[in-house]
């Protein structure tokens, strides 16, 4: 587990396993924690961290309801007890647990956690909402400080961005990924929607924030608009590529499919880019080729 200060308020744990980010956010009288991690050892962490300050949780935020986002909230929940600490999530959530879980384990759709899990307490209703936008609280810093939530599906159904405008940080889970220093990640919409995930990064370009909090990986901080660019161009050209091909084709197999739109093939927009999971891309275009089969197969 590494440990790094962004700024006085704002601490980030980033540990070993998956690379994974949690931030605890110092608001003067409370914290806030977005994301929790997924092995105990590493939640206790910022459990004993929270301790030593000697101030309760107030609010615990999920970017999006995978388990390596999550899991870490009953430690958390159980060893930090308080009237005033509230678990928010998107009204989705329970939707992005049950696709793990069925696409982990197709024949055990009825299991639950070996966890004790902890139902939010505070849930967002995303129906007739703004670009995306559905909440606004103000968090109580040094000075006041105003923090977005944002509702980003396309990773997941139940994805969400945090936004700090004032300091123009903005935590995005996997909606944007990160990478270790030298890699480079594409927009992974394995378990959600493409067509969703690219409005998501156009809000996203929208809001032009100066560092990005991405749920794995390093801090997004040099050319961060270039680096949204370059998501929203793959995903576009992932999306008109992929229609095109089944425009053309009247009997489509997934192994042609592929083969047709390969990474190498397809995206030289990346060719001098090292990518850290290769994988991502095969699956990425595992889920358009069902989604595009399905959509002919209706007409």
């Amino acid at each position: 587990m590494k440990i790094d200060k962004l700024n006085n308020n704002i601490i980030l744990f980033k540990a070993n396993v998956l690379k994974l980010v949690a931030t605890v956010i110092d608001c003067g009288n409370f914290f806030i924690v977005i994301d929790t991690l997924l092995l105990k050892k590493d939640t206790k962490q910022i459990s004993e961290f929270i301790y030593s300050a000697k101030k309760p949780i107030r609010y615990i935020l999920n970017t999006h309801w995978h388990s390596d986002h999550y899991f870490g909230n009953t430690y958390l929940i159980e060893n930090h007890k308080n009237n005033d600490l509230y678990l928010i999530a998107n009204e989705y959530y329970q939707d992005t647990i049950n696709c793990e879980k069925n696409l982990l384990n197709p024949k055990k759709k009825n299991q639950t956690t070996k966890e004790k899990f902890y139902s939010p307490n505070i849930i967002f209703n995303f129906s007739n909402t703004d670009k995306h936008k559905i909440y606004d609280f103000k968090l109580d810093f040094n000075e006041d400080v105003n923090i977005q939530i944002y509702y980003t599906p396309g990773h997941t159904i139940d994805s969400i961005c945090i936004f700090d405008q004032e300091a123009s940080i903005l935590w995005t889970g996997d909606t944007i990924l990160s990478a270790e220093n030298g890699f480079y990640s594409i927009p992974y919409f394995y378990w959600g929607n493409p067509y969703s995930h690219l409005k998501s990064l156009f809000l996203i370009k929208e809001l032009n924030p100066k560092i990005i909090i991405s749920g794995h990986g390093e801090l997004i901080k040099n050319d961060t608009f270039n680096y949204i660019e370059y998501q929203i161009n793959y995903l576009q050209n992932l999306i008109t590529s992929s229609e095109a091909y089944f425009l053309n084709y009247n009997k489509t197999l997934l192994s042609e499919f592929c083969e047709q739109l390969s990474f190498d093939v397809s995206f030289q927009t990346y060719k001098n880019k090292k990518l850290w999971i290769e994988k991502m891309h095969s699956l990425n275009l595992e889920k358009m080729y069902y989604i595009l089969y399905n959509q002919k197969e209706k007409k």
